[in-house]
């Protein structure tokens, strides 16, 4: 059984989810990162999506996620998942974006657009 992130009473939610880009700076990925997934689908309701992932030369790793959420960024809170040194960004996006080679993560976007009148 998945353990809880949050006790209802500690989340203040949203009226209406909203989508946002999560970055994660992972200098020494561990095995603690692997639930990186898990927490996001946990505030999401498994509406994300992986956009970009870059492993870099000297070991450490960059990874975006797209999601939605009716939870404020800043009672997500990462800190089962992340670890000292690892730093992470979490931002609203509207409806306006641009995208070239991140067919996923374009994809998604646009999946997410307002009706158009």
């Amino acid at each position: 059984m998945a353990e809880r992130f949050f006790k209802p009473t500690e989340i203040e939610p949203l009226h209406t989810p909203k989508k946002y880009l999560g970055v994660f700076i992972l200098p020494k990925p561990q095995n603690e990162h692997k639930r990186l997934p898990e927490a996001i689908a946990h505030h999401s309701g498994n509406d994300f999506k992986l956009a970009f992932r870059q492993s870099m030369r000297d070991g450490s790793a960059v990874v975006g996620y797209l999601f939605t959420s009716a939870t404020r960024p800043y009672d997500m809170g990462f800190g089962q998942v992340l670890l000292n040194g690892d730093q992470h960004l979490i931002v609203e996006l509207g409806d306006m974006y641009s995208e070239e080679g991140l067919n996923v993560a374009g994809a998604w976007l646009r999946s997410r657009q307002p009706a158009r009148k």
